[in-house]
């Protein structure tokens, strides 16, 4: 609420992500098929011209973060143990899997924008370098997470057409 009063921050997609987190924390990757939503929605605030790229990327980031964040600070706070949670280590990573193309995209259609060439090759790029990275260092969920989620995002660009900004950007 307070973001909204300086920036237009997505309220739909905060509210996507922040039971995605919670699905996160209750079954892991599973939970996370869910967030693949997340650029669809992305991409149909921006095509309704409610939000900025910024605004409905920012709302989803926040939905997830936040909620995985204040659970656990809950639940240690009032020290209510909740069992069968997946640990908090997992959960982050398959966040960062979830919002790595949407958060990259963005940032590479600014500078698309701009007039940046060969935004095409920066985005495959640091896809290819994620999942390197995520294979020593992410656990295999978080792997399996940012791989479907940069094919979704791939898919939505193309499916958005030529007037889709992340369309411009990896075309």
């Amino acid at each position: 609420m307070l973001i909204t009063t300086k920036w237009k921050i997505s309220i739909h997609t905060t509210g996507l992500t922040g039971p995605v987190a919670a699905l996160i924390m209750l079954l892991g990757p599973i939970g996370a098929l869910v967030g693949l939503l997340y650029p669809v929605l992305i991409w149909s605030r921006f095509t309704l011209k409610k939000h900025t790229m910024a605004q409905a990327i920012a709302g989803g980031v926040f939905g997830l973060v936040m909620t995985v964040l204040e659970a656990y600070l809950y639940m240690d706070l009032l020290n209510l143990p909740v069992y069968n949670l997946v640990p908090l280590g997992e959960c982050l990573w398959i966040i960062l899997g979830l919002i790595f193309a949407p958060v990259v995209l963005g940032i590479l259609t600014i500078l698309n924008d701009n007039g940046k060439e060969n935004t095409k090759a920066i985005f495959y790029a640091l896809c290819v370098l994620a999942i390197i990275l995520s294979i020593f260092f992410a656990p295999q969920s978080a792997l399996i997470t940012l791989i479907l989620e940069i094919i979704t995002s791939i898919l939505v660009s193309y499916f958005g057409g030529e007037n889709f900004s992340w369309f411009r950007a990896i075309q």
